[in-house]
Protein backbone atom coordinates (compact mmCIF):
# COMPACT_ATOMS: atom_id res chain seq x y z
CA UNK A 1 0.00 0.00 0.00
CA UNK A 2 1.23 3.70 -0.46
CA UNK A 3 1.91 5.88 1.87
CA UNK A 4 0.14 9.53 1.95
CA UNK A 5 2.05 12.12 2.80
CA UNK A 6 -0.08 12.45 5.97
CA UNK A 7 0.92 9.37 7.38
CA UNK A 8 5.09 10.27 6.84
CA UNK A 9 4.46 13.40 8.68
CA UNK A 10 3.03 11.87 11.82
CA UNK A 11 6.19 9.44 11.86
CA UNK A 12 8.33 11.81 12.43
CA UNK A 13 6.55 14.53 14.72
CA UNK A 14 8.54 14.09 17.78
CA UNK A 15 6.56 12.77 21.27
CA UNK A 16 6.12 14.91 24.12
CA UNK A 17 7.29 13.29 26.93
CA UNK A 18 7.82 13.76 30.81
CA UNK A 19 11.68 13.75 30.22
CA UNK A 20 11.30 16.31 26.92
CA UNK A 21 9.23 18.49 29.37
CA UNK A 22 12.42 18.76 31.89
CA UNK A 23 15.35 19.11 29.25
CA UNK A 24 13.07 21.98 27.77
CA UNK A 25 12.78 23.76 31.38
CA UNK A 26 16.57 23.66 31.99
CA UNK A 27 17.35 25.23 28.74
CA UNK A 28 15.31 27.99 29.22
CA UNK A 29 16.84 28.57 32.63
CA UNK A 30 20.24 28.31 31.52
CA UNK A 31 19.33 30.76 28.80
CA UNK A 32 17.67 33.16 31.54
CA UNK A 33 20.63 32.79 33.98
CA UNK A 34 23.58 34.07 30.84
CA UNK A 35 21.20 36.53 29.98
CA UNK A 36 21.23 38.11 32.82
CA UNK A 37 24.57 37.79 33.65
CA UNK A 38 25.97 39.80 30.61
CA UNK A 39 25.64 43.37 32.53
CA UNK A 40 26.78 42.91 36.02
CA UNK A 41 27.98 46.20 36.26
CA UNK A 42 24.74 48.09 35.05
CA UNK A 43 22.85 46.04 38.59
CA UNK A 44 25.24 47.15 40.89
CA UNK A 45 25.53 50.68 39.96
CA UNK A 46 21.88 50.63 40.15
CA UNK A 47 21.40 49.12 43.81
CA UNK A 48 24.03 51.82 44.82
CA UNK A 49 21.93 54.65 43.96
CA UNK A 50 19.43 54.42 46.71
CA UNK A 51 22.10 54.74 49.87
CA UNK A 52 23.60 57.42 47.73
CA UNK A 53 20.34 59.32 47.69
CA UNK A 54 19.93 58.84 51.60
CA UNK A 55 23.08 60.07 52.01
CA UNK A 56 22.01 63.42 50.31
CA UNK A 57 19.03 64.04 51.56
CA UNK A 58 20.82 63.78 55.16
CA UNK A 59 21.95 66.74 55.51
CA UNK A 60 19.67 68.39 53.29
CA UNK A 61 16.85 67.63 56.14
CA UNK A 62 18.97 68.75 58.58
CA UNK A 63 19.66 71.84 57.45
CA UNK A 64 16.17 72.25 56.25
CA UNK A 65 15.50 71.50 60.00
CA UNK A 66 17.73 74.02 61.17
CA UNK A 67 16.75 76.91 59.29
CA UNK A 68 13.26 76.24 60.01
CA UNK A 69 13.88 76.34 63.71
CA UNK A 70 16.20 79.93 63.24
CA UNK A 71 13.21 81.10 61.48
CA UNK A 72 11.06 80.18 63.97
CA UNK A 73 13.40 81.69 67.44
CA UNK A 74 13.13 85.33 64.76
CA UNK A 75 9.62 85.53 63.81
CA UNK A 76 7.27 87.59 65.50
CA UNK A 77 4.68 85.47 65.23
CA UNK A 78 6.01 82.72 67.32
CA UNK A 79 6.74 85.01 70.32
CA UNK A 80 4.42 83.88 73.22
CA UNK A 81 1.66 86.30 74.15
CA UNK A 82 -0.78 84.33 75.72
CA UNK A 83 -0.43 81.41 78.70
CA UNK A 84 -3.56 79.91 78.61
CA UNK A 85 -4.74 77.19 82.29
CA UNK A 86 -7.17 74.98 81.79
CA UNK A 87 -8.38 73.34 85.25
CA UNK A 88 -7.98 75.38 87.96
CA UNK A 89 -10.22 76.18 91.16
CA UNK A 90 -8.23 76.35 93.98
CA UNK A 91 -5.72 78.67 91.93
CA UNK A 92 -5.54 81.27 90.00
CA UNK A 93 -4.55 81.02 86.02
CA UNK A 94 -1.39 83.81 87.47
CA UNK A 95 -0.52 81.52 89.75
CA UNK A 96 -0.42 78.47 88.29
CA UNK A 97 1.74 80.41 85.59
CA UNK A 98 3.91 81.51 88.16
CA UNK A 99 4.43 78.14 90.19
CA UNK A 100 5.21 77.13 86.37
CA UNK A 101 8.10 80.05 86.34
CA UNK A 102 6.23 80.80 82.82
CA UNK A 103 5.65 84.19 81.66
CA UNK A 104 5.02 85.61 78.03
CA UNK A 105 7.28 87.07 75.91
CA UNK A 106 9.61 84.55 74.68
CA UNK A 107 9.55 82.11 71.49
CA UNK A 108 7.48 79.25 71.79
CA UNK A 109 10.21 76.68 71.46
CA UNK A 110 12.31 78.50 74.14
CA UNK A 111 9.79 77.36 76.97
CA UNK A 112 11.28 74.38 78.42
CA UNK A 113 8.13 72.32 78.75
CA UNK A 114 9.39 69.40 80.72
CA UNK A 115 10.94 71.25 83.68
CA UNK A 116 7.35 73.77 84.17
CA UNK A 117 5.43 70.17 84.25
CA UNK A 118 7.98 69.28 87.39
CA UNK A 119 7.27 72.34 89.20
CA UNK A 120 3.77 72.04 89.01
CA UNK A 121 3.69 68.86 89.71
CA UNK A 122 5.29 69.47 92.79
CA UNK A 123 2.49 71.35 94.64
CA UNK A 124 0.75 68.71 97.11
CA UNK A 125 -2.49 69.74 95.66
CA UNK A 126 -1.82 69.48 91.96
CA UNK A 127 -2.44 65.92 90.71
CA UNK A 128 -1.02 66.11 87.71
CA UNK A 129 0.13 68.47 84.76
CA UNK A 130 0.10 69.04 81.04
CA UNK A 131 1.91 72.05 79.08
CA UNK A 132 1.26 72.44 75.30
CA UNK A 133 2.73 74.80 72.71
CA UNK A 134 0.37 75.89 71.01
CA UNK A 135 1.19 77.39 67.56
CA UNK A 136 1.94 80.04 66.55
CA UNK A 137 2.07 81.94 70.07
CA UNK A 138 0.21 80.29 72.87
CA UNK A 139 1.47 77.76 75.99
CA UNK A 140 -1.49 75.98 77.48
CA UNK A 141 -1.61 74.66 80.69
CA UNK A 142 -3.44 71.69 82.17
CA UNK A 143 -3.92 70.79 85.59
CA UNK A 144 -5.71 68.30 87.46
CA UNK A 145 -6.16 69.52 91.29
CA UNK A 146 -6.76 67.09 93.88
CA UNK A 147 -9.96 67.32 95.63
CA UNK A 148 -10.63 66.72 99.06
CA UNK A 149 -13.04 64.89 100.44
CA UNK A 150 -12.68 65.40 104.65
CA UNK A 151 -10.96 67.10 107.43
CA UNK A 152 -8.88 65.80 110.41
CA UNK A 153 -7.03 67.20 113.07
CA UNK A 154 -3.85 66.36 114.41
CA UNK A 155 -3.07 68.44 117.51
CA UNK A 156 -3.62 71.97 117.04
CA UNK A 157 -3.43 71.92 113.20
CA UNK A 158 -6.46 70.84 110.79
CA UNK A 159 -5.56 69.36 106.84
CA UNK A 160 -7.45 68.18 104.58
CA UNK A 161 -7.78 64.80 103.29
CA UNK A 162 -7.98 64.03 98.75
CA UNK A 163 -9.51 60.43 98.21
CA UNK A 164 -5.89 58.55 97.58
CA UNK A 165 -4.90 59.76 101.50
CA UNK A 166 -3.15 62.86 100.28
CA UNK A 167 -2.94 65.50 102.90
CA UNK A 168 -3.10 68.99 101.25
CA UNK A 169 -3.05 72.42 103.41
CA UNK A 170 -5.86 74.38 104.93
CA UNK A 171 -7.54 76.51 102.70
CA UNK A 172 -9.88 79.67 103.08
CA UNK A 173 -12.57 78.57 101.18
CA UNK A 174 -16.33 78.79 102.51
CA UNK A 175 -17.06 75.08 100.40
CA UNK A 176 -14.55 73.07 102.46
CA UNK A 177 -15.63 73.76 105.65
CA UNK A 178 -18.53 71.91 105.08
CA UNK A 179 -16.32 68.21 104.60
CA UNK A 180 -16.60 65.75 107.58
CA UNK A 181 -13.78 65.44 109.75
CA UNK A 182 -12.19 61.84 110.31
CA UNK A 183 -11.94 60.90 113.91
CA UNK A 184 -10.02 58.60 115.61
CA UNK A 185 -6.82 58.85 113.62
CA UNK A 186 -3.72 58.94 115.51
CA UNK A 187 -0.76 60.84 113.23
CA UNK A 188 2.52 61.78 113.23
CA UNK A 189 4.22 64.46 112.06
CA UNK A 190 1.89 65.38 109.21
CA UNK A 191 3.05 67.09 106.56
CA UNK A 192 0.83 68.42 103.04
CA UNK A 193 2.15 66.38 99.98
CA UNK A 194 2.61 63.29 102.07
CA UNK A 195 0.15 60.10 101.54
CA UNK A 196 -1.23 58.88 104.58
CA UNK A 197 -1.23 54.88 104.73
CA UNK A 198 -3.12 54.23 107.73
CA UNK A 199 -5.95 51.18 108.31
CA UNK A 200 -7.95 53.48 110.16
CA UNK A 201 -7.95 56.13 107.45
CA UNK A 202 -8.20 54.01 104.35
CA UNK A 203 -11.70 52.53 105.79
CA UNK A 204 -12.54 55.82 106.45
CA UNK A 205 -11.89 56.93 102.79
CA UNK A 206 -13.78 54.00 101.27
CA UNK A 207 -16.89 55.30 103.56
CA UNK A 208 -17.11 58.49 101.85
CA UNK A 209 -16.24 57.61 97.98
CA UNK A 210 -19.47 55.19 98.21
CA UNK A 211 -21.28 57.92 100.68
CA UNK A 212 -19.95 60.38 97.42
CA UNK A 213 -21.11 57.86 94.77
CA UNK A 214 -24.68 57.45 96.13
CA UNK A 215 -27.78 59.03 96.08
CA UNK A 216 -27.34 59.88 100.17
CA UNK A 217 -25.96 63.54 99.69
CA UNK A 218 -29.47 65.86 98.81
CA UNK A 219 -31.04 63.68 101.53
CA UNK A 220 -28.02 63.73 104.37
CA UNK A 221 -25.49 65.60 105.03
CA UNK A 222 -22.03 63.56 107.42
CA UNK A 223 -20.68 65.84 109.63
CA UNK A 224 -17.75 63.44 110.70
CA UNK A 225 -16.76 59.80 110.42
CA UNK A 226 -15.45 57.92 113.74
CA UNK A 227 -12.87 55.29 113.29
CA UNK A 228 -11.34 55.06 116.65
CA UNK A 229 -12.71 51.44 117.12
CA UNK A 230 -12.48 49.76 113.69
CA UNK A 231 -15.18 46.70 115.21
CA UNK A 232 -18.10 49.64 115.09
CA UNK A 233 -17.41 52.52 112.74
CA UNK A 234 -19.94 54.98 113.19
CA UNK A 235 -21.26 57.98 111.30
CA UNK A 236 -22.59 61.01 112.60
CA UNK A 237 -24.37 63.04 110.50
CA UNK A 238 -25.86 66.80 110.15
CA UNK A 239 -29.49 67.41 111.59
CA UNK A 240 -31.80 67.71 108.36
CA UNK A 241 -34.95 66.31 107.14
CA UNK A 242 -34.06 63.02 107.60
CA UNK A 243 -32.23 63.18 110.76
CA UNK A 244 -32.73 64.10 113.85
CA UNK A 245 -30.32 66.22 116.27
CA UNK A 246 -27.39 63.93 117.52
CA UNK A 247 -28.33 61.02 115.61
CA UNK A 248 -25.66 58.41 114.70
CA UNK A 249 -25.38 55.45 112.17
CA UNK A 250 -23.23 52.38 113.46
CA UNK A 251 -21.47 50.37 110.26
CA UNK A 252 -19.87 47.92 112.22
CA UNK A 253 -16.40 46.60 111.40
CA UNK A 254 -16.57 46.09 107.03
CA UNK A 255 -18.15 44.98 104.04
CA UNK A 256 -18.88 48.87 103.87
CA UNK A 257 -20.22 48.37 100.48
CA UNK A 258 -23.87 46.71 101.78
CA UNK A 259 -24.18 48.81 104.57
CA UNK A 260 -24.00 51.87 103.11
CA UNK A 261 -26.83 50.89 100.46
CA UNK A 262 -28.89 49.28 103.03
CA UNK A 263 -28.18 53.31 104.68
CA UNK A 264 -28.94 54.48 101.06
CA UNK A 265 -32.35 52.38 100.81
CA UNK A 266 -33.70 53.60 104.35
CA UNK A 267 -33.39 57.34 103.73
CA UNK A 268 -35.69 56.87 100.82
CA UNK A 269 -38.10 54.58 102.32
CA UNK A 270 -38.13 56.28 106.02
CA UNK A 271 -41.05 59.30 106.76
CA UNK A 272 -39.21 60.31 109.81
CA UNK A 273 -35.92 61.23 110.74
CA UNK A 274 -34.28 58.41 112.70
CA UNK A 275 -32.10 58.98 115.98
CA UNK A 276 -30.57 55.68 115.65
CA UNK A 277 -29.52 53.28 113.17
CA UNK A 278 -27.43 50.41 113.77
CA UNK A 279 -26.48 48.06 110.70
CA UNK A 280 -23.91 46.13 112.26
CA UNK A 281 -26.10 42.88 111.71
CA UNK A 282 -26.45 42.52 108.36
CA UNK A 283 -28.51 39.08 108.78
CA UNK A 284 -30.98 41.11 110.05
CA UNK A 285 -33.53 43.78 109.98
CA UNK A 286 -31.87 47.38 110.49
CA UNK A 287 -33.02 48.87 113.66
CA UNK A 288 -34.32 52.05 113.19
CA UNK A 289 -35.09 53.97 116.46
CA UNK A 290 -36.71 58.00 115.74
Amino acid sequence: MRKTWQTRRLRHTPKYTPVRATVTLRARALKSKRARQKHPRTRGSRSLLVPAALVLAVPLLAFGAYTLIRWLHRSPAYIVNEIHVEGAALFTPQQIADKAELKPGRPILDYPIARARRALVADPIIRSATIVRRLPNTIVIRVVERTPIARLRSGDNDFLVDDDGYLLPPTETDSLGTLPYIKGLSLKNPKPGNRLKDTKLNAALLILRLYLASSMPPLMQIESVDVRNLSNVKLYPVPGPKVRAGAVVMLGNGEFEQRLARLDTILHATPKPFKKLDLRLLSRVPAVTN
